[in-house]
């Protein structure tokens, strides 16, 4: 199993996409947030209300579990039963914390867990962050300011600590070249996980 973390538009999704289209099973998260547009139940996320989440997770339902950005985000035994299922090697974008607690879960039941951290410049983070409220702004006609300065506010607060802890692997997502490296050295710390 992969956990990729990073701060917000470093290139998670990006890699984790690439991943999927290789073979690699995703584990879809649960969420108490809003759908953004094009998002779907259950491809994108399991979209929750915030009392579902809680008594999932009052009820031990999940692997892991954080809040981010006035939400809840969390990935559930079930998920994990279901995809593990398939036989494929797993991806899952996740918070440190639920990084952390996803290797505590896979200690103790014999899955393997690869920590990945993906980085990207400062100026691609900030083209990124520009493009992605530009196209929120286009699609919902009006701009979430408030939104915006959160997420702005976490990824130069708290996400630029996310770096410092111990990972197995760190990538760099700067461009589509960085982007096939990076699942080059995944897929082959996989492969060499499976081997053992």
């Amino acid at each position: 199993m992969v956990t990729l973390t990073g701060m917000t538009c470093s290139g998670k999704s990006t890699l984790e996409r690439r991943l999927v289209t290789e073979g690699y099973s995703r584990i879809i998260s649960t969420t108490t947030r809003k759908p953004r547009p094009g998002e779907v139940d259950g491809k994108d996320y399991y979209f929750v209300s915030n009392t579902e989440f809680l008594e999932g997770y009052t009820n031990g339902g999940f692997v892991e579990v954080a809040h981010f950005a006035g939400n809840h985000y969390g990935a559930t035994k079930a998920e994990f039963e279901r995809v593990l299922a398939l036989g494929n090697p797993v991806v899952i974008v996740v918070e440190p914390s639920g990084r952390d607690q996803i290797v505590s879960w896979g200690s103790s039941t014999g899955v393997t867990v690869i920590q990945c951290n993906v980085e990207a410049s400062a100026e691609k983070l900030a083209q990124r962050f520009i493009d992605r409220m530009l196209r929120e702004w286009h699609d919902k006609g009006n701009p979430n300011w408030e939104g915006a300065t959160s997420r702005l506010t976490q990824m130069l607060g708290t996400e630029q600590e996310w770096g410092n802890a111990d990972y197995d692997v760190r990538v760099v997502m700067n461009n589509i070249v960085d982007e096939g490296s990076a699942y080059a050295l995944i897929n082959a710390l996989v492969k060499r996980a499976n081997s053992k």
